[in-house]
């Protein structure tokens, strides 16, 4: 069987499980694929997809987004599946689109006049708009319903002939991708509600499939998901909430007992079809990197030399020539044993575009510990006056390639990036996020407060750890 509908803990605090441990457990259970739908991004995605590549197990890219179709409208979740690289792609631009409106819309509502310069920070709900799903929602499958979706609401709510409208509606934006989702975590109720959207589905002639909304892999885990829920609440285990669990059952299910649970053999066979239809490789085999632009007749290292050279004209004119030249030459030769030549040459076509471009840049961290940096102009900090550590940065043990932080005047940025991508070529040039996760001393002290911990004594318990902890 294959899982349709699972979210991890990288997730808004939404889940209490590693995309690792969701993996681990889903091949334990024999399972051929599991999908992956982070709510409001695909923030797992990369390790989600390195740990379906080590534990055999078929990776099934989606999110879970917030749809709010008229203003005045509550937003309910939709999932949203890849089949195509074509469709994450898709997916990633409608997520973009739902966090910047949602920032927009925020800016616009409570800006300060006062206080200019104050921005506000962006929502915690990214809204998706309707209008942006009617653009296009190519190689995109849509599960609506489950025990949080509005089609269920609005069956309970008495509004039959309203959940008739909107799943009509949204199998018109998802022309045969739009399945009912089916889910029962066993409270009270469930199976009672799984039966209302089973025919409503009948009755409108539409799909089923069978998902577990899983939310961490295993029942232990369990009071790890509550405790971050609680952390996301600013809650204690002791407080009741309405978007706390009502009970442990969201775990990764075998085939057998989902089944038990939803006795729909039709959204069971529904998994498999979506299954096969997704086909997304999110991690190459072999990462190609970009090449530089070489006069005729050079070779990387040796024009990478001739820039360096220039660069000492202008940057070491006096007494310290000698150390830098020595230095120079110790960088160079571990450059070049690494074969990283071509990587710093890319590096110094970027930086020197935005300068012709009167484009504000500086490298920054510890790429300023390096003369080659500095000589290409890369970096502005001269590491033989200040006494830097090259090997802070690169050295001969180092695997992988090593990392130079180039900031670009915001306002200006985007310019920067089409040149990369016209230049580079579209494979060649990517955005990359930051995703933020808890040390040691935050992750004591935000389950001290949610165990009802006093403020102060957390405060002086947690204050032993390091910042870096």
């Amino acid at each position: 069987m294959v899982h349709l509908h699972v979210r991890s803990w990288f997730s808004f605090l939404a889940g209490g499980s590693p995309p690792s441990a969701l993996v681990a457990e889903a091949a334990r259970l024999e399972q051929p694929a599991l999908a992956l739908t982070d709510l409001h991004g695909i923030y797992g995605a990369v390790r989600f997809a390195d740990a379906c590549r080590q534990q055999g197990v078929r990776p099934i890219f989606g999110a879970t987004v917030c749809l709010r179709r008229l203003p005045h409208e509550a937003p309910f979740p939709l999932v949203l599946l890849a089949r195509s690289p074509r469709g994450f792609q898709r997916l990633n631009a409608l997520l973009t689109g739902a966090h910047g409106a949602s920032y927009q819309h925020d800016y616009l509502l409570h800006l300060d006049a006062s206080r200019p310069d104050k921005l506000p920070s962006p929502p915690d709900i990214p809204l998706l708009s309707w209008s942006a799903l009617e653009e296009g929602t190519d190689d995109l499958i849509c599960l609506a319903g489950g025990l949080e979706g509005r089609l269920l609401w609005l069956l309970e709510s008495g509004q039959g002939a309203e959940a008739e409208a909107w799943a009509r509606d949204l199998a018109r934006v998802f022309p045969g991708r739009f399945y009912v989702e089916l889910t029962h975590w066993e409270r009270r109720g469930d199976g009672l509600r799984v039966e209302r959207l089973a025919h409503l589905a009948e009755a409108l002639d539409l799909p089923l499939v069978a998902t577990n909304a899983v939310r961490y892999a295993r029942p232990d885990d369990f009071p790890r998901y509550d405790a971050l829920n609680c952390v996301r609440l600013g809650i204690t285990v002791e407080d009741r909430h309405v978007e706390r669990a009502q009970n442990d059952r969201a775990w990764l299910l075998s085939d057998r007992d989902l089944k038990l649970r939803m006795p729909y053999p039709q959204a069971f066979r529904s998994i498999d079809e979506i299954a096969e239809q997704c086909h997304v490789a999110l991690l190459a085999d072999e990462v190609t990197p970009p090449s530089a632009r070489l006069p005729p007749g050079q070779d990387p290292p040796r024009w990478l030399r001739h820039l360096c050279d220039q660069g000492m004209q202008s940057r070491y004119p006096g007494q310290k020539r000698a150390a830098a030249e020595r230095q120079l030459e110790y960088e160079l030769s571990v450059v070049n044993d690494l074969d990283l030549a071509e990587f710093f040459l890319v590096v110094h076509e970027v930086v020197a575009y935005a300068r012709r471009q009167g484009i504000r840049c500086a490298g920054r961290g510890s790429a300023a510990n390096s003369i080659l940096a500095y000589l290409l102009a890369i970096t502005e900090v001269d590491p033989i006056e200040h006494k830097l550590l090259f090997e802070r940065f690169l050295h001969r043990g180092r695997k992988g390639m090593p990392d130079i932080d180039v900031d670009f005047d915001s306002e200006r940025r985007n310019e920067v990036i089409l040149w990369m991508e016209q230049r580079f070529g579209s494979e060649h040039a990517a955005m990359t996020a930051n995703v933020n996760t808890y040390r040691v001393r935050g992750a004591v002290r935000e389950m001290m407060k949610v165990l009802g911990w006093d403020l102060e004594v957390v405060g002086n318990l947690t204050r032993f750890f390091t910042p870096w902890d």
